[in-house]
């Protein structure tokens, strides 16, 4: 149950976000940190996001996730393949949510692991398919812990995103208990085209940004997998996920920005998703709450 002050906190949060995703604005300078720190995320905005703690025995990994239904979690394909190139057993992944602070969640495990086909041949990940579902039972829903529809509308340029992720920060703590967020704007496959070098296609599998356009705010290690998510018409939809093309070990080429951001878009795997968890495709986009 939220609090008095709280409750505040969230209302001033929404507009914010709200704002900012809807004009494209950049977020006011008081409040616009880098990804390392970001701004703090209240439990009743984001209750899709969830953390994502793997074990092989040689270490742990750790990622974040969003829930897309009751019982499942896309998250990036990366986070559920271990040290030793294996995909970690079901077992072995834990689930954390019920709150953005990891200290203060409550824990599942997950019960069957899906990479897209043709994602990871036992050696080699295909980046551009850098996605997974967790599926999962027991889970408990409440005000901060719910699951958000998926955005399957097109990206355009200068579409501003909200990036999440518990990933390193000013300090270069390699862990962080709360969540903190940054917005960051879209470009062009044709603009980072040509600023890359890469052969990227509007509204392909991957979503790019430039790291002119977003200048001090980067995603980094341990923010892998977590959601980032679009205004649709007044209400937050997950976009785009974390993935490991975009994740550094460091700060270099954030602060001047040369360093460039690529996602993988959820909506490119919607026939996937569907197949996966079978919800049909109006549940998964929030067309339909069953």
């Amino acid at each position: 149950m939220l609090n008095y002050y709280q409750l505040l906190v969230s209302i001033g949060f929404v507009i914010i976000v709200i704002s900012n995703l809807s004009t494209g604005l950049a977020v006011p300078q008081a409040l616009e940190k880098r990804i390392f720190g970001g701004i703090l995320v209240p439990d009743a905005i984001v209750p899709y996001i969830v953390s994502i703690t793997n074990s092989d025995g040689v270490g742990l990994g750790k990622c974040g996730g969003t829930l897309i239904s009751p019982n499942h979690v896309v998250t990036a394909a990366h986070c559920v393949i271990s040290h030793l190139d294996v995909v970690f057993p079901p077992q072995n992944i834990t689930i954390g949510y019920n709150s953005t602070d990891k200290d203060d969640q409550d824990f599942i495990k997950a019960t069957k692991v899906i990479l897209y086909p043709g994602a990871y041949n036992g050696k080699k990940l295909d980046m551009n398919l850098d996605i997974a579902v967790l599926e999962f039972s027991g889970f408990k829903p409440s005000v901060s812990a719910s699951r958000v529809p998926i955005y399957d509308g097109e990206m355009q340029d200068g579409q501003v995103m909200l990036s999440l992720g518990w990933g390193l920060a000013e300090s270069t703590v390699a862990d962080r208990s709360e969540l903190r967020s940054i917005m960051t704007t879209v470009s062009s496959a044709e603009k980072c085209n040509a600023s890359t070098g890469s052969q990227l296609k509007d509204n392909g599998s991957v979503i790019c940004a430039l790291g002119k356009n977003n200048v001090g705010k980067c995603i980094m290690s341990g923010d892998s997998g977590t959601g980032a998510a679009v205004n649709d018409n007044g209400q937050l939809k997950i976009t785009a996920i974390n993935s490991q093309i975009s994740v550094v070990s460091g700060g270099k080429g954030c602060e001047d920005g040369t360093l460039n951001a690529y996602y993988i878009r959820v909506g490119y795997f919607l026939d996937f998703l569907v197949r996966e968890t079978g919800y049909p495709k109006e549940y998964l986009t929030g067309k339909t709450k069953k």
